[in-house]
């Protein structure tokens, strides 16, 4: 049983996400958003933000993409501030990049055993400007097991406009010599490790759309169910006691065969309340109109002045949008390797067992982590 909590509780590690670090200077912050950790440093003349894979461990090499959003409220300002942003320089552990280049690639040393590293960003003088700290696993990942090409890659089976996907196998840990094609469209790769890829799903056709992924001279093809979730309210802005309508509009869900979750998540309760906001709403199929829709309705209203955030997303039950047997194979099979200890045969059909078992119980812990953006698998 104690082996039991201990996977319970790297689990529920695993599974956190939208978390905030604050850098010790005050100007960096580092939020956990889909398999990604995103380093914000905050500056003058904009936001510097760097992807990392949130499953970077001591000697991994890793890449991601560095993004330079400048400040200004005109073209000739953000010119201005966009040209001083790719003057700066992101480092870490003494490999530096310039902000220019939008990609980064580095090694995490081995000796990096503190749970946590420090993201440093410096002007073109070498100035520091801020620092952030990044979380990293001390412990380094196993080798993979030798796979097949054909199961090399998982791929996933859903995504949602805007927000990040991810691919799953061995890899060299960089970015380049890699491409994701969404229905034709190329997207963003974020960051990867030698065990994900993560990236960023488009603006795209939505429904059942054929996705590509190209890794040096190998090919996976497959299709991902594209959803998109739009929310719409009758006033932008209410005081105390006020009332407003918000619509949610789900698009996406030609032939699903499946009941879907729909979750909304209040971000300002202290702005704003939302009736009926608290439990998922259960699309059936049979109320999906002709062209895919979806829509609901919610009465919102005022608690004080000021702008407010509400959020929605939208899938299958989380343990429906993966292979949970492959997944529970693969994280003993790291645990093992990790700890150096063995899993008897007994041991481990109980773990997988008492997992199956607390399915509906693992479902809504894991909804709750997808309404945050969350890597639920």
């Amino acid at each position: 049983m104690r082996l039991l909590r201990i996977c319970a509780i790297v689990v529920a590690l695993a599974a956190g996400a939208s978390t905030f670090t604050r850098a010790q200077t005050g100007t960096a912050s580092v939020q956990t958003v889909g398999a990604v950790h995103i380093v914000a440093f905050e500056t003058p003349p904009g936001v510097v933000r760097v992807h990392v894979p949130s499953d970077a461990a001591a000697g991994d090499t890793i890449s991601g993409m560095v993004l330079a959003q400048p400040a200004g409220s005109t073209p000739q300002a953000r010119e201005a501030n966009l040209g001083q942003l790719n003057g700066f320089v992101v480092e870490w552990q003494g490999q530096q990049t310039p902000v220019s280049m939008r990609r980064y690639e580095w090694l995490i040393p081995t000796t990096v055993r503190a749970g946590s590293g420090a993201l440093l960003l410096r002007d073109g003088n070498g100035r520091l400007l801020s620092q952030a700290s990044l979380p990293i696993d001390p412990v380094p990942a196993p080798a993979p097991s030798a796979v097949s090409p054909v199961d090399a890659f998982e791929l996933p089976r859903s995504g949602e406009v805007g927000r990040n996907a991810v691919i799953r196998g061995p890899s060299d840990g960089r970015v380049t010599g890699k491409t994701v094609t969404v229905g034709g469209n190329q997207t963003d790769l974020l960051a990867a490790s030698p065990r994900q890829l993560a990236f960023s799903v488009p603006a795209t056709a939505s429904g059942q759309i054929p996705v590509r992924f190209t890794s040096d001279d190998r090919v996976f093809q497959g299709t991902m169910r594209i959803l998109a979730v739009q929310l719409k309210t009758s006033n932008e802005q209410l005081i105390g006691g006020q009332r407003a309508t918000l619509t949610v509009t789900v698009s996406g869900l030609n032939g699903i065969t499946e009941p879907m979750k729909l979750t909304m998540l209040n971000r300002s309760p202290a702005t704003v309340r939302v009736e009926d906001i608290d439990q998922p709403i259960t699309i059936e199929p049979g109320q999906v109109t002709r062209q895919g829709t979806f829509v609901v309705t919610r009465r919102m209203t005022g608690v004080r002045a000021g702008r407010f955030q509400i959020v929605a997303s939208v899938g299958n039950p989380p343990l429906a949008q993966f292979d949970v047997q492959r997944a529970m194979n693969r994280a003993l099979a790291d645990w093992q390797a990790k700890q150096r200890i063995a899993i008897t045969a007994d041991a481990s059909a109980l773990i997988q067992r008492s997992v199956l078992e607390a399915r509906t119980r693992l479902d809504e812990f894991l909804r709750q982590q997808q309404a945050h953006e969350g890597d639920i698998e």
